[in-house]
C-alpha cells in the first residue's frame, strides 16, 4: 500500500475541477459520472489509510507489550543476579575472605568484597537549606510563546514557534 497514492488522485480531482469550472458549474453526465468515481476512489484511500494506520498503530501496541515483557524478564534477572552476588558476599564474609580467585573454561575469575559510600538524602529537596541544593532553571514555554507573540525581542531570538501539521483519523 502506497501512503503517496492519495497524491495520484489529487491531480486527477484537481483537472476535474477546473474542467468543471470550464463548464461554468455545469455538471454533465460525464463529468459527473468522472467525479463520483474520483470521490468513491478517494473514500477508497482514505479508507485505506486509515486502516494502514490502524495496522502500524496495532504493531506499536505490540511491540509495547514486548517491550513490557522484556523489562519484566530484565528485571527478574536483575534481581536474580543480585541474589547470587549476595549469597557471595554472605559467604566469603562468613568465611572471613576477600577475595576468590579461579578459572572457568580457560578464563580467569576473580571475586572481590568490596565496599563503597554514597550519600541517602533522608528528607525532601524542599525541607534542606539553599547551600546543599543545586537550582535546576526550566523555561517557561508559555511565557516565552506570550512573549513572542506580543513580539518581545529577546524571546524571539532565544526561542522561535513551530508550527506542525497532523492528520486526524476517525
Amino acid at each position: 500500500m502506497n501512503p503517496h497514492a492519495l497524491f495520484d488522485l489529487g491531480a486527477d480531482y484537481n483537472a476535474l475541477m477546473a474542467e468543471i469550472e470550464e463548464a461554468d458549474g455545469v455538471l454533465t453526465p460525464e463529468l459527473e459520472a468522472r467525479h463520483d468515481e474520483i470521490v468513491a476512489r478517494l473514500a477508497g484511500s482514505a479508507a485505506n489509510v486509515k486502516m494502514a494506520l490502524q495496522m502500524i498503530e496495532r504493531g506499536e501496541e505490540d511491540l509495547d507489550e514486548w517491550i513490557a515483557k522484556l523489562s519484566r524478564r530484565k528485571a527478574s534477572l536483575q534481581k536474580e543476579a543480585e541474589r547470587w552476588k549476595s549469597a557471595a558476599i554472605a559467604n566469603m564474609i562468613g568465611m572471613r575472605i576477600n577475595r576468590l580467585e579461579g578459572v572457568l573454561n580457560g578464563v580467569p575469575v576473580k571475586l572481590a568484597v568490596c565496599e563503597s559510600e554514597s550519600v541517602a538524602v533522608d528528607v525532601e529537596a524542599e525541607k534542606l537549606p539553599d547551600e546543599l541544593c543545586t537550582v535546576t532553571r526550566t523555561p517557561d514555554k508559555k511565557a516565552i510563546k506570550a512573549a513572542i507573540l506580543a513580539g518581545d525581542e529577546i524571546a524571539g531570538r532565544v526561542a522561535h514557534i513551530e508550527r506542525k501539521t497532523y492528520l486526524r483519523v476517525s
